[in-house]
C-alpha cells in the first residue's frame, strides 16, 4: 500500500510542478511589456500565440509559441533532475524496496499535462490562458519526434488547404493521440517497437518512436484539453464565420 501512496503523492507533485510553471501568461506579460496591452481583451481573447501574433505581430507571436512550447519541456526536465539527482528513484528502491512506477516515466510525463492545464487555466491570470496548441507541440518535441512530425504536416497540409489555424491545430493534436494509440498497439508483443518508454535523450530510437501505455494516455487527454479550448472556434466554424489567416496562399 506504501508504494501505492507514495507514486500517487509523486504523480500529484508532478502536476503541480508543472501546472504552476504552465501558468505563467507569456503571452501576456509580452503584451503588456511592449503594448501595454492585455492579449485577453480582443481578438479571440486568449494569451496563445496565435491571438497575440494576429494582433501584435509576427514576433511578438513567435515568442509567446515558444515560450508557451517551454512551459512542457522545462517541467519535463525538472522533474527528471529531481529524480535523478535529489535521489528520490533511489529512495523509493531503498526505503520502500521497489522501483516507481515504470521507473518514474509516468511522473515525468505527467509535469507537461500539468503545465497544459496551467497554460489553459492559469492560476496567476484569473484561469484565463490559451488553447494548449504551443505547448501540446512542446510536448510532442521533447518526448516523441515522428507524432511530432506527422502532426506537424497535418497542421500545415490542413492550414494550406483551408486557411483555418484551429481547424489544423485541432487535427494536429488527433493525429498525434492516434498515433501514440497505433505505436502502443503494435509494441504489444511486438519484436519491432520496443514497449519501453526513454526520455530526455537517453536513446535517439526511443526518441523517434514512444509506444507507451501512459504516454498515449496523456497524449489524449491533452488533445481533449486543446479540442475542449477550441470550443467556440468549432462553433464558428460551423457557422462559418472562423476567421482565416491572410498571409498564406
Amino acid at each position: 500500500m506504501d508504494i501505492i501512496l507514495y507514486n500517487i503523492i509523486a504523480c500529484f507533485a508532478s502536476i503541480l510542478i508543472g501546472y504552476f510553471f504552465g501558468s505563467i501568461p507569456f503571452g501576456v506579460i509580452l503584451c503588456k511589456a511592449f503594448r501595454g496591452e492585455d492579449p485577453r481583451e480582443k481578438g479571440s481573447q486568449n494569451s496563445g500565440g496565435t491571438n497575440v501574433g494576429r494582433l501584435y505581430g509576427m514576433k511578438l507571436g513567435a515568442a509567446t509559441i515558444i515560450l508557451d512550447a517551454l512551459k512542457t519541456i522545462i517541467p519535463m526536465i525538472l522533474v527528471w533532475v529531481l529524480l535523478e539527482y535529489a535521489g528520490i528513484r533511489d529512495a523509493f528502491k531503498s526505503n520502500l524496496g521497489k522501483e516507481m512506477y515504470h521507473n518514474g516515466s509516468l511522473v515525468i510525463m505527467l509535469a507537461p499535462l500539468g503545465a497544459t492545464l496551467g497554460h489553459c487555466w492559469p492560476i496567476y491570470c484569473d484561469f484565463r490562458g490559451g488553447k494548449a496548441v504551443s505547448s501540446f507541440a512542446g510536448f510532442l518535441l521533447f518526448t516523441s519526434w515522428l507524432s511530432f512530425i506527422l502532426s506537424f504536416l497535418t497542421f500545415g497540409i490542413t492550414l494550406k488547404k483551408t486557411k483555418y489555424v484551429s481547424l489544423s491545430s485541432m487535427l494536429a493534436s488527433i493525429m498525434a493521440a492516434a498515433m501514440a494509440w497505433i505505436l502502443f498497439l503494435l509494441s504489444i508483443n511486438s519484436k519491432v517497437i520496443d514497449p519501453n518508454f526513454a526520455l530526455i535523450g537517453f536513446g535517439v530510437v526511443e526518441l523517434w518512436v514512444v509506444a507507451d501505455l501512459d504516454f498515449a494516455i496523456i497524449t489524449t487527454i491533452m488533445t481533449i484539453t486543446l479540442i475542449f479550448r477550441h470550443r467556440k472556434n468549432i462553433k464558428r466554424l460551423t457557422d462559418g464565420c472562423e476567421s482565416k489567416i491572410k498571409w498564406m496562399k
